[in-house]
């Protein structure tokens, strides 16, 4: 999700111009360049099932903050995931050290 900045994206002799507050998706592999000057994003990679979609997408929620809402929630309880991996991983070498 896109909370700041503007960029263009190219692909397959395409442009397409995505603001604040778009959704993309992007499929796996799929070959682009864009460019942008500044971008504060949240970007989220996850497998689907079912879901065959072989070119980008861009949605422009209605209500924005909601969206963001969601995506925040994601990145914070994915780095909580991470810090915690991290932290058991720290523990765990420090346990030689103790013997």
């Amino acid at each position: 999700m896109r909370l700041e900045g503007e960029t263009e994206f190219e692909y397959e002799n395409t442009k397409t111009f995505v603001k604040n507050g778009d959704i993309i998706y992007l499929p796996a592999g799929f070959d682009y360049h864009c460019s942008s000057e500044y971008e504060k994003l949240i970007v989220v990679h996850f497998e689907t099932s079912g879901f065959a979609c072989k070119k980008m997408i861009v949605f422009t929620p209605i209500e924005k903050r909601i969206y963001e809402n969601i995506f925040e929630s994601i990145l914070s309880s994915l780095m909580e995931i991470k810090t915690s991996a991290e932290s058991t991983k720290q523990q765990h070498n420090c346990i030689p050290c103790l013997q």
